[in-house]
């Protein structure tokens, strides 16, 4: 698995960026295991990959953005949020604006069972987890909650990544 922390600092697309190549390093690093999605020659004479990437937080600030960046490099997305930070409307504008072929984002707490979410996703990909709560003044003060869903959450997560072989992970 690779995991990888880099500072988002003040610029999403600095972050979007750092992510990619993180994401695409692991991909190629993982040997041939991923059935690749179409492959588009750049001009360089280089391969660029298109993958199905799942977005853990896809209804965040952040994951919004990671979603469309990624959409507008063509890949297919999987987006992942409950929905309790996060928004819907988006999500919608995106889908509408990339089709449903592209765009597919489910209600799922990353706490609770994936096996619905991971029984209809087959292939994906890698992972760009950005599902977590991150405000420091109510982590003070519901250090259970913020334990939960950050530390636990992303345990859950891990475990039906293994589970369903996928090997790639960017951790934010």
């Amino acid at each position: 698995i690779l995991i990888a922390a880099p500072l988002l600092g003040e610029y999403p697309d600095k972050f979007f960026a750092i992510g990619s190549f993180l994401v695409f390093l692991g991909l190629y690093l993982s040997e041939g295991r991923i059935q690749w999605h179409p492959f588009h020659k750049l001009k360089s004479g280089k391969i660029w990959i298109m993958a199905k990437l799942l977005i853990t937080g896809a209804g965040g600030y952040i994951g919004s953005i990671a979603t469309y960046q990624f959409l507008q490099k063509g890949h297919e997305i999987v987006g992942v949020d409950n929905f309790s930070r996060g928004f819907k409307e988006p999500l919608d504008l995106l889908k509408d604006k990339f089709t449903e072929s592209k765009l597919r984002y489910y209600n799922f707490d990353i706490r609770n069972d994936l096996t619905p979410l991971f029984d209809k996703e087959k292939n994906i990909d890698a992972v760009i987890h950005y599902a977590a709560f991150l405000s420091v003044d109510e982590s003070m003060k519901k250090p259970e909650e913020y334990f939960s869903n950050n530390v636990s959450g992303s345990q859950n997560l891990l475990t039906y990544l293994l589970n369903n072989n996928i090997k790639n992970i960017v951790f934010s």
